[in-house]
């Protein structure tokens, strides 16, 4: 069915400041800086089942009933980025593109929409509606019903520099995997956060795509979006791997007794490349380390690695410097140390140990005696926490090339 346009048009009260100007929630400044916020925050999926942010000062509802339809209204907004007096803003029809959503258990789902004339909103609602706007399929005028907010894209994106590598290749290829930031995470959201780890990831990678290393994931480069005449960063591209050691180990009970030294090697082999290029990775963990599988059996039926790589370099620092912006979450770091204290290689040495422990303590309790006949669920990919590798299980071993 064809769709209605809107005027986008956002409106405050007089006596309050604009949705671009320094409003706070819940006390605190909305732009304070990331490095003093809560230091506890993990984004191991710990912010999805709340239903935050209802009381958000600066939502516009427009919807005029409980169901989903088509009807449109209209915002105006009154700023200037938070740069300079308010200025009105012309009129026009707007339609909006999903840039993000996640279903809450509480039955609401949270989303960032992003209009045609470049600007930024949030909002939530309850999943049932969403789901049904969702099915309309139109040209996005139908968005405009659902409450939202005003976001900065200066809190999400970072923006493109000229040193920063655009990646020219197409992103639905089977090897490449787009990595960007958990956008909708509750502690992260109302502050330039998300920027700063996107600006701090591709930094490292243009430092690693200068002395590239077996062990260390490949950097593809940047995807750009306009917001309006900005041009920001909001997607990184890399090399695909069949799945991270956490799946590998836990998910899918791949691990034999002979991967436990070559999972470690390429490790720590990454590591030491890294530390010689100044960088403190911050957050070594299994979920941050990624596997390659060989595609023919081994001598005992097992699975064969053929690529093991660090990945993540998004809370990586340079050493010497505080780690303040993210770091792993307190199970994989040093209980002694505090944020704010300057970076060493020890930070990562200490976390390598504990991957050691990891893996030979738990090989025999973890390996399945029918591991290499198990095929893993259907139609999944790999290189996230929820990934899975495409066909059987059952793959085995190949030659090492000597990089480990």
């Amino acid at each position: 069915m064809a769709s209605t346009t809107s005027e986008e048009v956002v409106t405050t009260p007089a006596t309050s400041a604009t949705p671009f100007d320094r409003p706070t929630w819940e006390g605190r400044p909305a732009f304070q800086d990331s490095a003093n916020l809560n230091p506890t925050h993990s984004e191991d999926y710990a912010d999805i089942g709340d239903n935050w942010g209802i009381s958000d000062p600066f939502v516009i509802d427009h919807c005029s009933s409980s169901t989903p339809g088509n009807t449109q209204s209209g915002f105006k907004f009154e700023s200037s980025w938070g740069t300079g007096p308010p200025v009105e803003i012309p009129i026009y029809n707007t339609h909006f593109t999903v840039l993000s959503s996640m279903d809450q258990r509480s039955g609401r789902t949270h989303y960032l929409l992003l209009s045609n004339r470049g600007f930024l909103f949030h909002g939530h609602h309850p999943t049932v509606e969403w789901k049904a706007l969702q099915t309309l399929h139109g040209d996005g005028a139908e968005f405009a019903c659902l409450p939202m907010h005003v976001v900065p894209a200066s809190y999400l994106f970072p923006a493109h520099q000229p040193w920063m590598q655009k990646f020219a290749g197409d992103e639905e290829d089977a090897d490449v995997f787009v990595k960007s930031q958990a956008f909708l995470a509750r502690e992260r959201y109302r502050s330039d956060h998300h920027a700063r780890a996107t600006y701090q990831e591709v930094s490292r990678c243009e430092v690693i795509a200068q002395s590239p290393h077996s062990n260390l994931a490949r950097y593809l480069g940047v995807q750009t979006k306009m917001f309006g005449e900005e041009e920001r960063v909001v997607s990184i591209a890399y090399q695909r791997y069949s799945m991270d050691l956490h799946e590998f180990v836990l998910m899918k009970r791949l691990l034999l007794p002979r991967h436990v030294p070559l999972v470690i090697r390429g490790i720590e082999r990454g590591m030491r490349h890294l530390h010689g290029l100044g960088l403190i990775h911050c957050d070594l963990r299994p979920m941050n380390v990624f596997v390659t599988i060989g595609e023919e059996k081994g001598e005992d039926g097992g699975v064969v690695l053929k690529e093991i790589v660090i990945g993540d370099f998004d809370a990586s620092v340079m050493i010497g410097e505080k780690i303040s912006l993210k770091r792993a979450n307190n199970e994989w770091w040093p209980p002694e140390i505090e944020w704010d204290v300057k970076a060493g290689e020890w930070v990562d040495e200490w976390c390598l140990e504990k991957m050691k422990n990891w893996l030979k303590e738990g090989a025999g309790m973890w390996e399945w005696a029918s591991a290499a006949t198990i095929s893993p669920p259907p139609n999944t990919t790999g290189c996230v926490p929820i990934a899975v590798l495409e066909g059987s299980a059952a793959f085995a071993s190949a030659t090492y090339d000597g990089v480990w």
